[in-house]
């Protein structure tokens, strides 16, 4: 599994959910692991990426422009600019057979930057978008192109716009959409594989906890469609 996804995840388990059912921890036995990373091993020289190491050329750390080349001597596999031994602005790499495998760059400007990263059928694998530092937007995606996992959060990444799961089959699993800024308050809502509704309700984030906790009234379905029960909450707890 992923860096991203293993970050995710750890955000993910600060959701506060009704015991009567813990959707997040059942989205996660639900979800392929994917263990395919793609080319990592240039992430080590990414600051963006957590990477703490210099790559030296030569006997100095590299600077400008480098090219790295598959064992055949002609088919480009890296092409990044380094400074002081750091990728800076931007890289790329490909697969043997020339498609692209992942793009990086980075926009002094808006103290931002970007990843988008593909399968070696070539869809897309996920985006992710930095803003001063932290992940602002996330998108992952399943070989076949089907999504797993959408996420935007606001420009201080301090809670989501919006977040959107869906199980393997692509059928949407669950959504948690902002509705008052200032409030932070959400409208969520979770499907059954077949596309039935399983729950909804509101939800208010709690940035002293990083909580997103259920509020008010909630509904839970059958799958048949008949309501199953209703519970209310206050601040994530069972009134």
């Amino acid at each position: 599994m992923s860096r991203f996804v293993s970050f995710l995840i750890l955000i993910m388990s600060c959701i506060t959910l009704s015991a009567q059912f813990d959707e997040d921890a059942f989205w996660l036995k639900e979800i392929d692991d994917n263990s395919f990373e793609g080319m990592v091993e240039y992430d080590v020289y990414n600051p963006f990426m957590e990477g703490d190491s210099v790559r030296i050329c030569g006997k100095t750390p590299c600077n400008g422009m480098i090219k790295d080349m598959y064992p055949d001597g002609k088919t480009l596999k890296h092409r990044g600019s380094y400074e002081n031994g750091k990728l800076t602005s931007v890289y790329k790499n490909y697969y043997p057979d020339g498609k692209m495998e992942r793009f990086f760059q980075v926009n002094a400007t808006t103290s931002s930057a970007k990843i988008e990263t593909y399968f070696p059928n070539g869809k897309p694998h996920f985006k992710v978008v930095y803003r001063k530092g932290n992940i602002v937007l996330y998108e992952e995606y399943q070989e076949d192109g089907k999504p797993e996992m959408l996420e935007k959060l606001d420009n201080k990444a301090e809670c989501y716009t919006y977040q959107y799961l869906y199980y393997p089959n692509g059928q949407l699993f669950s959504e948690l959409i902002l509705e008052n800024k200032g409030k932070k308050t959400y409208r969520y809502s979770s499907y059954y594989e077949t596309g039935e509704k399983r729950s909804e309700g509101a939800k208010i984030f709690q940035k002293s906890t990083d909580d997103y906790l259920k509020e008010g009234e909630w509904k839970y379905f059958l799958k048949n469609g008949n309501l199953e029960k209703t519970e209310h909450f206050s601040y994530g707890r069972l009134r």
